[in-house]
């Protein structure tokens, strides 16, 4: 069964009304039943969660070197963290799910009515689903879009969309999947520009008149190269 994002937002607002008060408490519970609710605004937020369970996560604030600085945690609001297949704490999702909760809680808790709550959790949902990958070669090599940059320390982000131009990244088009290497681009003709890897060295030509995301989709959809 199909479910849309009204209904999942929906769902979702008055869950977090029933409990308003309590969250951020850790004597709170939840049933399965309003799990599956969270994980539901999760998936639809572009996630891929495999569960949601009652627990508290925890990030590490690191030194330029990389070590641990110390602990924090990160879902402070929502006691729930989303995990992975393997059973492994997914960061960004934990923190946008709490962040989600924090902000509906704190709307009605100033009185905003229940309709404006579920239609800006529509929007966050929407807009905190990623760029579907952009298929480069034959062989099944995509472009991921960069990770989105946090504004502050919201997990609450904008993510590139077919109509953004890459022109405006810096030169990092986005992330060569599963090499994990940054693509950059580079005019190398008149009339050419190519994608390259800056891990992998993969590169690939295309038009300089291609300057969006939803341009080079179709342009290597039209033109898949065999590398």
């Amino acid at each position: 069964m199909v479910v849309s994002n009204i209904d999942v937002a929906t769902n979702f607002v008055s869950l977090v009304r029933m409990y308003l008060g309590c969250w951020g408490k850790n004597t709170m519970r939840l049933t399965k039943e309003e799990l599956r609710t969270l994980h539901a605004v999760v998936k639809a937020a572009g996630f891929n969660p495999q569960k949601v369970v009652l627990e508290q996560g925890y990030g590490y604030n690191r030194d330029q070197d990389g070590s641990a600085l110390g602990k924090f945690v990160i879902n402070e609001t929502c006691p729930v963290c989303v995990k992975n297949a393997s059973g492994i704490l997914n960061k960004t999702s934990t923190g946008w799910l709490n962040e989600l909760v924090g902000c509906v809680a704190s709307k009605l808790g100033q009185q905003s009515p229940e309709a404006e709550c579920v239609t800006w959790v529509v929007n966050e949902i929407v807009r905190s689903v990623p760029l579907v990958p952009i298929r480069l070669t034959v062989l099944g090599e995509f472009l991921q879009e960069n990770p989105p940059s946090m504004r502050g320390s919201s997990f609450l982000v904008d993510h590139v969309r077919d109509e953004d131009s890459f022109t405006d990244c810096g030169g990092d088009v986005g992330v060569h999947s599963f090499c994990k290497g940054l693509l950059a681009f580079r005019q190398v003709t008149r009339q050419e520009n190519v994608l390259h890897c800056r891990a992998c060295g993969l590169r690939l030509h295309y038009p300089i008149s291609v300057t969006t995301y939803g341009a080079l989709r179709a342009y290597f959809q039209k033109h898949p190269q065999d590398v």
